[in-house]
């Protein structure tokens, strides 16, 4: 965990270039952004974000729910 990337109730998260879903998903488990990456992957799989995931700089609000992070991680919202 970062703790220089937690600032106003978000954290900042990167999502490298090249990464499959399971693996954003362990490094946001590994951030503390999620608690459980399998979930998290098998979510994402299932509504068909698995594919869309972008790579940038994100702000992920504190304790948002799966549906959020995926809106955001794949710049749907």
């Amino acid at each position: 965990k970062n703790a220089s990337a937690f600032q106003k109730g978000k954290n900042t998260f990167v999502v490298r270039s090249g990464l499959l879903s399971s693996s954003v998903s362990r490094e946001m488990e590994e951030a503390g952004i999620i608690d459980d990456s399998k979930a998290f992957d098998a979510y994402l799989e299932k509504k068909g974000y698995g594919r869309q995931v972008r790579s940038g700089t994100y702000k992920i609000p504190e304790g948002a729910d799966y549906d959020t992070i995926a809106k955001i991680i794949t710049r749907r919202d």
